[in-house]
């Protein structure tokens, strides 16, 4: 695997690749009180979970170029803890 030096940075030589992953996850125990004015006299209150995973490829094409290609993927979930339904959640 390709260090590179600290004073120059990281880098790849021509033909080499490189594959990285980046994953971020978090979690949200949420709640509020009911909103003045809405109509809604209860308190609101649920979960919201991000789950985010960065694939990336890089390419050596010379000694002094490399190429990244990157896509962020991630999928958000955001769950209603109660029996009634509300009009912004």
């Amino acid at each position: 695997m390709p260090v590179g030096n600290s004073d120059r940075g990281v880098g790849l030589w021509a033909g080499q690749v490189m594959f990285g992953l980046d994953n971020s996850n978090q979690y949200i125990d949420w709640w509020h009180e009911a909103i003045p004015g809405s109509g809604e006299g209860f308190d609101h209150e649920g979960t919201l979970t991000s789950v985010i995973i960065n694939p990336s490829l890089t390419v050596g094409l010379s000694n002094y170029w490399n190429i990244t290609i990157n896509k962020t993927l991630g999928r958000r979930t955001m769950t209603w803890i109660g029996d009634t339904t509300t009009i912004h959640h």
